[in-house]
């Protein structure tokens, strides 16, 4: 088959296709409302998908990279609100529909003319290109079928039809509950699932950082978790999932959760409304903290104390949390009137505020317990995944190890277990630093050692003390109990005849800050004789020492919650021995300062250049502040002015904005050309967030929407414009024309309303600018005189840097 042949057969399909599409559009009108245009019945997002700090409000219906579609009123009604915008939505009808709902149709690419004429004048009249007009019932009325507009790529996004239906109060709901049909052959696709620790001390498989776990595909819509969850303290699960209808190859937002342990259903969330007023408590519904750690995005299957919502079932804060009150009432087989009570007396599951449960303490709750999650989507497709999970805590076993005097070491005690909680005990031998591991003992619980474990185990012999053939040795011992649960490896150092390392040892202390509490993470560079200190000190207060749990020969975890209210410096100290009984000391300090969810409240940075002011109710619960403070390296920007401050707990969600202020040197000359700067986490690049300017405090100040890095930098370089058509000196025909120019600034960047002039023979006229594009674009709708004429672009940034430029032009 030629070149030709091939094309044809592809231009007939296509065409066998749009006759398809069109005919289903056609179907449409015996539904409630009319499938607003024909350009296709398929959609590339869903409604109430993941949109950076909003819901979606609508679906998107897929023009395939066309514009120009006709869009229809899907009912009888009125044009209520015309707007428009280089970006957000673009060019956008809101129209109040007979039946009292409203109607949304964004990015289009225009409007009928006699809306268009509207506009026109509206601009001219605001001498500016964004608009937002609002009419009485009278003055636009539109009919069902009425073409009203034309699919486009106004605003931000590619070409599409984002159409979207809300109540008579305004608030979006699932255009599919209006009779529309959904054409979806394929059950919804689970990537992940996440268990996070979210009290102090909590942990899964004995980490205390949040687990994401794979599940395997096993078929017909059904996953698997392998290996049984081991977690305490409070728990919360989430899913990584998405649709796909099998019509495209977009990724669709799911229409509904749930979550069963043991059977009962703890969960469930169904997607199809909300209020525009609570649309940034998406934040609560997916898990931010796991967005923000770049694990990507996860429905959360719980509800947050905060989360005002009415997707979920029941609805209560704390339900779907795993805490020991759940898996009692579980393992008691309690009634599902139980957990609702336990829910109903707390109003949260929190294991310090269990209610008591007659007989339910005694009960032990480490048993297996199955879990699964449900994902659906509209239609009604279903995927589960499901798996185990056990209460359970890892042990720190610590026993003791002796060396007599011929160098015989024993197994003298158990430390901090007893024989009957020993399912089975190894113990290793390692003479190459840890590089690798010889098991020498295994000791195994049986019916006949069973009754004695404790004595079976107590001054076992294990090795020879070592020789100068091998030199110093590391003995490992793990337990296992009688849940099947590994306990935390033991280290021993036993010191031979060899030449211990010359070079002193360190421990290098990282940091993990959870809101309420922080986790230590200390890693060192050789084996210690003993498990290090960690001092922890703060200002009147008496010092607190920590335990830290060894994970690993070289590494340890310490966890410490900070006291309510405090707020001051915190003190850190670790007093550690290497294996050559060398003293390892590190110190270490920084600043937390707490700030509460309803009343207003500042923060400093401790050098005082930065001051955070956090209106009431801008938080949804209690934050513990933190900034920390680092130079900006000097060769990286010469533009840039002080510190780079890091504002935590980043991944805590704000349910308003905040201000922060900069202090900006007293001899700085040119205050004018700074702003503020964020860092993106991505790109790393960084971003204008705002410049208002205050000489008398000498500070520069900026709202921000969530807490992150930020800086000062001066913006001195102009904007960068190109007027592309025409050229200058073109010569053209006395037709209507366009003017086509390029107008961008990488630095603090403009207002096209504001900053942007572009004139035609000393008039201005009113372009329209793409942002994606860096483009804007003037069409003209009237004849010009024959002759010459001039344009002149002028373009200013937020700093006052200006550009210009001027093309000459004739008409014949």
């Amino acid at each position: 088959m030629d070149f030709w042949e091939q094309y044809l057969n592809r231009r007939i399909k296509i065409a066998i296709w749009l006759c398809v599409l069109v005919s289903l559009a056609g179907n449409a009108i015996s539904q409630t409302y009319l499938w607003p245009t024909n350009a296709s019945t398929l959609i590339s997002s869903s409604f109430a998908e993941w949109r950076s700090g909003h819901f979606h409000a609508g679906i998107d219906i897929k023009t395939f990279g066309r514009n120009g579609y006709p869009v229809y009123a899907i009912s009888s009604g009125y044009i209520w609100r015309v707007r428009v915008s280089p970006y957000g939505y673009g060019k956008v009808l809101y129209q109040k529909l007979d039946t009292g709902d409203i109607a949304v149709y964004a990015h289009l690419d225009g409007f009928i003319d006699s809306i268009e004429m509207i506009v026109k004048k509206e601009q001219r009249r605001k001498g500016q290109y964004s608009v937002n007009k609002y009419f009485e019932a009278n003055e636009l009325p539109v009919e069902r079928g009425q073409i009203i507009a034309f699919t486009g790529e106004s605003g931000i996004g590619p070409s599409h039809l984002h159409f979207e239906l809300r109540d008579s109060r305004n608030r979006p709901f699932n255009p599919f509950l209006n009779g529309y049909e959904l054409i979806d052959n394929r059950k919804p696709v689970i990537s992940a699932i996440s268990v996070s620790p979210l009290s102090a001390g909590a942990c899964v498989n004995g980490e205390f950082v949040p687990a994401i776990k794979k599940p395997i595909f096993i078929g017909n819509g059904r996953y698997k978790i392998q290996q049984p969850i081991q977690l305490s303290g409070i728990i919360g699960f989430g899913a990584k999932t998405y649709d796909q209808t099998g019509t495209t190859h977009n990724k669709l937002g799911i229409h509904k959760t749930k979550f069963y342990l043991d059977d009962l259903l703890l969960f469930s969330a169904v997607y199809d409304r909300f209020s525009y007023a609570e649309t940034g408590q998406i934040f609560l519904d997916r898990d931010y903290r796991l967005l923000k750690r770049d694990s990507g995005i996860f429905y959360k299957l719980y509800i947050d104390e905060s989360n005002e919502l009415d997707f979920y079932s029941p609805r209560k804060p704390g339900s779907g949390l795993i805490s020991d009150s759940v898996l009692r009432a579980l393992a008691a087989n309690q009634s599902r009137s139980l957990y609702e009570s336990e829910l109903r007396t707390n109003g949260s599951t929190n294991t310090e505020q269990v209610s008591r449960v007659k007989g339910a303490d005694e009960i032990d709750i480490a048993a297996e317990h199955h879990f699964k999650i449900e994902i659906s989507d509209y239609n009604n497709h279903t995927s589960e995944v499901t798996g185990t999970i056990i209460r359970a805590h890892k042990c720190q076993f610590r026993p003791k190890i002796s060396v007599d005097e011929s160098g015989t070491a024993y197994l003298q005690d158990l430390g901090n277990v007893t024989g009957d909680q020993i399912n089975k005990l190894d113990v290793y031998v390692s003479y190459n630093s840890g590089a690798g591991w010889n098991r020498i003992l295994r000791w195994q619980r049986t019916r006949s050692n069973a009754a004695s474990a404790q004595n079976a185990l107590m001054m076992r012999r294990l090795v020879k003390a070592p020789s100068s053939k091998y030199g110093t040795l590391l003995l490992k011992a793990v337990i296992e109990d009688t849940n099947g649960i590994e306990s935390y490896p033991f280290f021993q150092v036993i010191k031979g005849s060899d030449v211990l390392p010359q070079k002193k040892g360190w421990i290098k202390l990282d940091k993990d800050f959870y809101n309420q509490y922080v986790i230590f993470n200390l890693d060192a560079s050789l084996p210690l004789e003993t498990p290090p200190k960690l001092i922890v000190q703060l200002d009147g207060h008496s010092p607190a020492e920590i335990s830290p749990l060894q994970t690993d020969l070289l590494e340890y975890i310490g966890i410490y919650e900070f006291p309510p209210d405090y707020s001051g410096r915190i003190d850190l100290r670790i007093e550690a021995y290497d294996i050559a009984s060398r003293g390892i000391f590190y110190e270490e300090s920084f600043y937390i300062t707490p700030a509460p969810a309803s009343m207003h409240s500042e923060i400093q940075s401790n050098d005082g250049q930065l001051t955070i002011s956090i209106p009431s109710n801008a938080l949804y619960k209690p934050l513990f502040f933190r900034i920390d403070e680092e130079p900006f390296p000097a060769a990286d920007d010469t533009n840039q002015i002080g510190n780079i401050y890091r504002i935590h707990p980043f991944d805590e969600p704000l349910k308003k904005s905040i201000r922060i202020s900069l202090h900006y040197p007293a001899e700085y000359s040119f205050p004018e050309k700074l702003g503020i700067y964020s860092r993106n986490s991505t790109s790393s690049r960084w971003n204008f967030e705002n410049n208002q300017w205050d000489p008398k405090s000498r500070t520069i100040s900026a709202k921000i929407a969530s807490l992150k890095e930020v800086t000062l930098f001066r913006d001195t370089q102009p904007p960068e414009i190109r007027i592309l058509i025409p050229y200058n000196g073109s010569r053209l025909r006395n037709e209507k024309f366009q003017i086509k120019a390029f107008i961008r600034d990488r630095e603090s960047g403009f207002n096209t309303d504001k900053h942007v002039q572009l004139m035609l023979d000393d008039k201005k006229i009113i372009a329209e600018f793409d942002p994606e594009k860096h483009q804007l674009l003037y069409r003209s709708d009237e004849s010009l005189a024959s002759g010459q004429h001039q344009i002149q672009l002028i373009v200013a940034d937020r700093a006052g840097n200006q550009s210009s430029e001027r093309r000459n032009f004739w008409l014949y």
